[in-house]
């Protein structure tokens, strides 16, 4: 049901992003996509049934944590969801390029919250639990796909 029966919403992934398509359609905006944004698991499904109706999708937020940047890591559907987005070619972008105390973080906090000094780069040994995580998971795709198909040519 899309509707709690006390007026509250209860849409999950898919339904927002039909609804919004949809309504654009109608509206004749033909050249656009839809965005979710997602924390705290994998979205797979969702994104499986937007493929399926054609609608198309590009995933601009999401974490590998609840949506106020902290909660548990759920690596499994982390991992289950960049590889379906790869797998079927959907573009993402991962929450968030900080070194904030927060598990959504890609950078380590040792203590101060200083961006800044990331300006002009940043090593491995500066990845956080998510950005060891995630970040590997992108190069692994990189080096897999495009450095190996590069070398057998």
């Amino acid at each position: 049901p899309l509707d709690d029966g006390n007026g509250n919403k209860n849409w999950n992934v898919y339904d927002r992003c039909s609804a919004l398509y949809s309504a654009l359609l109608a509206l004749g905006i033909t050249d656009v996509f839809v965005s979710p944004h997602n924390y705290g698991g994998s979205i797979v499904t969702e994104l499986s049934n937007c493929i399926s109706n054609n609608i198309p999708v590009f995933v601009s937020e999401w974490g590998n944590s609840d949506s106020d940047g902290d909660g548990s890591y759920r690596d499994t559907a982390a991992l289950a969801q960049i590889n379906y987005c790869h797998e079927n070619a959907i573009a993402q972008s991962l929450w968030k390029y900080t070194d904030q105390t927060m598990k959504s973080s890609l950078l380590a906090n040792y203590g101060i919250i200083n961006s800044e000094r990331y300006a002009s780069g940043f090593t491995s040994n500066d990845l956080s639990h998510n950005g060891v995580l995630l970040l590997g998971r992108y190069y692994d795709f990189i080096r897999d796909e495009w450095i190996v198909r590069t070398a057998i040519q």
